[in-house]
C-alpha cells in the first residue's frame, strides 16, 4: 500500500491507569479503549521525562532530553538546528505536515522552541481549555483537503487534559466532583471528540490506512506521595503513560506489547511503520519488530531525567531530578542545587518531601543534597517504601535491607550515570 498517513495526538498529563484499556474501572475513555483493541497497546510505556517541554522534543526527535538541550521553563534556547525533526524528515519524503497546537501551552508545539521546523502548516489556534472542538475540525479538515494529494502528518497538542480540568457539560461533573472525577471528565470530554474524528476518517475511507498513535507527555499526581499535580516527581504516577499504535493496513490488531518502551521510541517506530528511513540522530528504537512478533528484546531499562530552575524567577538550575526503572525495580536519585531559602517554595516542599521519604532529616536539606531511593515494584507497585537511607556519601542502606536490593541500588545507579555521560556527551550548542 501507499506510505500511511499519520495522526500524531499527544494527550497532555494523561496518566495510564486513568484509561480503560489500562484497567481503569470506569468507561472514562471508550473510543480511545476501542482503537486500543483495534491497534496496539504497550503495556508499559514510560516517560523520559516529567513535564511537557523535553517530552514532546523528545517525541519529535526520538533524542533524549539530556542530548537535545530543551530543558527548562524559563528562557531555554530553541531546539538546534543540529538535530531533524520528525516533520521534517516526513516533509522530505513527500509528506504534507500539519500542527494544530495550543496558543499559550507552546511546551508541546510553541515555535519558540523551534516545534514550527517541517510544518507546512504550524497552527497554534487552539485555546488552553475546551478547544476539542477547535482540534476535531483541524484534524478532519486537513485530512480531507489532503489526503489525495500526499500522504499527511497532522500533529495535535491536546491541552484540555491539562490542569485546570474544567471541561463543558455534560463531562464537568459526569463522574463526580472530587479532583479526580474533574480530571474524568476532562478524559471523557476528550475521548468524545476524539471518537468523532476516528468517525470521521471512516467516512472518509481513511481509518484503515492512517496510522493513529496515542501518546501522553506525563501523568499526574492524586496526593499518591502526597502531593498533586507533578514537575518534582518521578514516580510512576507521572512517568506510566499510554502508547498507542492503530493502522489495520498495516498493525496487527488487539496485540499488547510487554515490557518496557520509551518516549524516544516513537518517532523512529512511526518513521520504520511508514517505510521511511531512519529518523536521523534518534537515540530512540523503532518498536515495530516488537509489534509484529518478530523479535527484538525490550528494553532492561528506561532512564529518566528533569531539572528545573525557579518556576517564578528562571535562573540557574535548582535541582536535577534522574529515575532509572526496569521491570521489577525504581532507582532515584535528587541532586539539589541551591540552599533551601533560595529555592521556589513548592520544590522546597517537595524536596523536604522526598528526604523524609527516603529517611532522611528535611531539616538537612542544603545546597549539594543529594537524595536517593529504592523501590521493588514487585512488592511496592505504588512506591511508598524507599529501601535506601542516602545520609552522606555512598548510600548507607537500612539494616533490612537484603543483599539483592544492595546490589540492584548499586548496579542501577551505575547504569543511571552511564546513561547520563552518554547523553549529555551527544548534546550540542544551540548554535549548530
Amino acid at each position: 500500500m501507499q506510505q500511511p498517513h499519520i495522526l500524531l495526538i499527544s494527550l497532555d498529563t494523561v496518566r495510564r491507569d486513568y484509561l480503560g484499556c489500562y484497567g481503569h474501572d470506569r468507561e472514562v475513555t471508550p473510543h480511545l479503549d476501542r482503537l486500543a483493541e483495534g491497534g496496539v497497546r504497550f503495556a508499559d510505556a514510560v516517560a523520559n521525562c516529567g513535564w511537557t517541554l523535553p517530552q514532546h522534543v523528545t517525541l519529535l526527535t526520538g533524542l533524549y532530553p539530556l542530548t537535545h538541550g530543551c530543558l527548562l521553563l524559563r528562557d531555554n534556547p530553541p531546539l538546534s538546528w543540529h538535530w531533524t525533526l520528525l516533520a521534517e524528515h516526513l516533509k522530505r519524503h513527500g509528506y504534507r505536515t500539519f500542527a494544530g497546537v495550543s496558543n499559550r501551552n507552546h511546551y508541546g508545539g510553541g515555535a519558540c522552541f523551534g516545534f514550527d521546523r517541517g510544518f507546512d502548516e504550524h497552527n497554534p489556534g487552539a485555546e488552553y481549555n475546551r478547544h476539542m472542538d477547535w482540534t476535531e475540525r483541524f484534524i478532519v479538515q486537513r485530512l480531507r483537503d489532503h489526503h489525495a494529494a500526499a500522504p499527511c502528518f497532522v500533529y495535535v497538542h491536546v491541552n484540555d487534559t491539562h490542569e485546570p480540568w474544567t471541561p463543558p457539560a455534560p463531562w464537568a461533573d459526569m463522574w463526580g466532583s472530587a479532583y479526580r472525577n474533574r480530571y474524568e471528565g476532562e478524559l471523557s470530554y476528550v475521548d468524545h471528540h476524539l471518537g468523532r474524528v476516528f468517525a470521521a476518517l471512516k467516512e472518509m475511507g481513511l481509518f484503515e490506512r492512517t496510522l493513529t498513535v496515542i501518546f501522553s507527555d506525563h501523568g499526574t499526581e492524586f496526593a499518591e506521595h502526597g502531593f498533586y499535580e507533578k514537575k518534582v516527581n518521578l514516580y510512576n504516577e507521572i512517568l506510566h503513560v499510554p502508547l498507542l499504535f492503530h493502522c489495520p493496513a498495516l498493525l496487527p490488531a488487539g496485540r499488547v506489547v510487554d515490557g518496557l518502551a520509551e518516549s524516544a521510541d516513537v518517532a523512529p517506530t512511526l518513521c520504520d511503520v511508514a517505510g521511511l528511513p531512519p529518523l536521523p540522530q534518534a537515540q530512540g528504537r523503532s518498536l515495530l519488530p516488537r509489534i509484529r512478533g518478530e523479535g527484538g528484546p525490550a528494553p532492561e531499562c528506561v532512564c529518566a531525567h528533569t531539572v528545573h530552575e525557579h518556576q517564578r524567577d528562571g535562573g540557574p538550575p535548582q535541582f536535577d531530578h534522574y529515575a532509572i526503572h526496569t521491570r521489577d525495580w525504581k532507582f532515584i536519585r535528587l541532586e539539589v542545587h541551591a540552599q533551601p531559602d533560595a529555592l521556589h517554595s513548592d520544590w522546597k516542599r517537595r524536596c523536604q518531601a522526598i528526604m523524609l521519604r527516603a529517611g532522611r532529616d528535611p531539616a538537612e536539606l542544603a545546597r549539594g543534597t543529594v537524595v536517593r531511593e529504592l523501590y521493588d515494584l514487585r512488592q511496592d507497585p505504588g512506591e511508598q517504601r524507599s529501601l535506601l537511607s542516602s545520609a552522606g556519601g555512598p548510600p548507607d542502606w537500612r539494616s533490612e535491607v537484603t543483599g539483592e536490593a544492595r546490589a540492584v541500588a548499586a548496579d542501577l545507579e551505575a547504569r543511571l550515570d552511564e546513561w547520563i555521560a552518554q547523553t549529555r556527551a551527544a548534546a550540542v550548542g544551540p548554535s549548530h
